[in-house]
């Protein structure tokens, strides 16, 4: 009997242990999953900047200040924010699917950002909205632009459903792009020890030299 009740102990402890390693697993791939296609997001982005800044280097016009180099870099970049707005499409439809609507909720503790909190976060979209090295804009000079971009923060930290509410389509698009590239720096909310969806909104502000 002894024998036979250790066996039946034995079975039980590698049944349960066995259901919580697939459990682990199915995290595991879930996770991983995840951070692939936050990956790949910022993998498209970074490749319509490689095709463009070379474009950009390919310019040939020395002088950056001639109304010659203008009118070449605003094409250039005028087909850059074409290609940013396919891919902002395509996310945002995904993400409505997803999220078709967010209900709002008490927060036990609000969404946070790795790289040294919201001070970080300014200063990290401010050198991802790089206006003086691309001239996106060169009609605008003098003048200040303005958005709001508002998004949401998933269970697992990643950027979703990007909006952008400003008069000037081509800064809110680059704003949005601007967010996209702080991706993985992102802690979501919590409710009672688990993580939650949660909006978050945030202006900017730059003046065209």
């Amino acid at each position: 009997p002894a024998l036979r009740q250790y066996f039946f102990r034995y079975r039980q402890y590698y049944y349960n242990n066995r259901k919580q390693m697939k459990t682990s697993k199915l995290q595991i791939l879930f996770s991983l999953i995840i951070f692939s296609f936050g990956y790949s997001q910022i993998e498209q982005i970074n490749k319509i900047d490689s095709i463009y800044d070379k474009k950009t280097e390919e310019i040939p016009v020395k002088n950056k200040t001639s109304k010659k180099y203008w009118k070449y870099a605003s094409e250039i970049n005028s087909s850059r924010i074409a290609e940013y707005d396919k891919i902002l499409n395509q996310i945002y439809q995904k993400d409505s699917a997803e999220i078709p609507e967010l209900k709002p909720q008490t927060e036990d503790k609000i969404i946070s950002y790795k790289n040294n909190g919201i001070g970080g976060f300014r200063n990290d979209i401010s050198k991802n909205i790089d206006l003086t090295e691309h001239p996106y804009l060169p009609n605008l000079i003098g003048t200040t632009l303005k958005t709001e971009l508002k998004w949401i923060v998933d269970e697992n930290g990643m950027i979703k459903k990007v909006e952008a509410k400003g008069e000037n389509e081509a800064f809110n698009t680059l704003s949005k792009i601007a967010l996209y590239k702080t991706s993985g720096n992102w802690i979501p909310a919590q409710k009672e020890g688990n993580n939650i969806k949660s909006s978050f909104r945030f202006p900017i502000i730059s003046q065209i030299d």
